[in-house]
């Protein structure tokens, strides 16, 4: 499931994918595949590289010991 997950959020949640179905109309150059309050802002998702993109978050937790990282 997390592989069917993740390729849908980077093969398929992207500009390029939804023009090339029809989701919205233009081309990539043209940058107007958005959605959003009012139809503005760009969408989609890319690999930040795995895990460790998040190891500084880990670090600033680890050092404040904030509620808000507990979970």
């Amino acid at each position: 499931m997390v592989d069917e997950i993740t390729a849908v959020l980077t093969e398929k949640a992207n500009a390029t994918y939804a023009l090339a179905n029809g989701y919205c109309e233009g081309t990539d150059a043209d940058h107007n595949c958005n959605i959003g309050a009012g139809g503005v802002g760009d969408w989609g998702y890319i690999d930040v590289g795995g895990d460790s993109y998040y190891d500084g978050i880990r670090r600033v937790c680890e050092v404040t010991g904030a509620v808000e990282c507990e979970g």
